[in-house]
């Protein structure tokens, strides 16, 4: 069947591993085949950032530890929060995760695909949004937001 697929469609390829001639692409789990990502829709990985729920604040910090849980405190208001994803049954290959040591007060959220914290914000061309990318696993998630509290 794949190789009917790559005869069709020039520059797609199963989701083995095996690059077609496209440096990325993109998978949908559903239906398992590789869409490759053109140069004109530039993705980049950036470090996990965001705002307080409550205030809006970005002076948000990771209070725990991952063997605990993900509560997140904002620094304007005191509100607590925490971190979760859900998988969007998407995954991309060739993406590029920022180099550099990890903040370990920075936003901090868990792959729910592999529960690994090598998770960044998803920056589409348009800035960043609610998706994230799990560096591990390659999954794309939408990142949310639980046990809001105010202060």
């Amino acid at each position: 069947m794949w190789e009917a697929l790559s005869e069709r469609r020039p520059g797609y390829s199963e989701y083995e591993g095996r690059p077609s001639e496209m440096a990325s692409h993109v998978s949908d789990e559903s239906n398992s085949f590789c869409l490759p990502l053109s140069s004109e829709c530039p993705m980049t990985l950036l470090p996990l950032s965001v705002s307080c729920p409550n205030c809006g604040s970005k002076e948000v910090t990771y209070t725990c530890e991952p063997k605990c849980c993900f509560n997140h405190l904002c620094g304007t208001c005191y509100a607590t929060f925490e971190l979760t994803t859900v998988s969007l049954g998407t995954k991309i290959n060739g993406l590029q995760a920022p180099q550099g040591e990890r903040d370990c007060l920075a936003p901090t959220a868990a792959c729910a695909v592999c529960e690994n914290l090598d998770v960044f914000l998803l920056d589409e061309g348009d800035g960043p949004c609610d998706k994230v990318y799990c560096s591990s696993c390659h999954s794309i998630l939408r990142l949310e937001l639980e046990a809001i509290e105010s202060a």
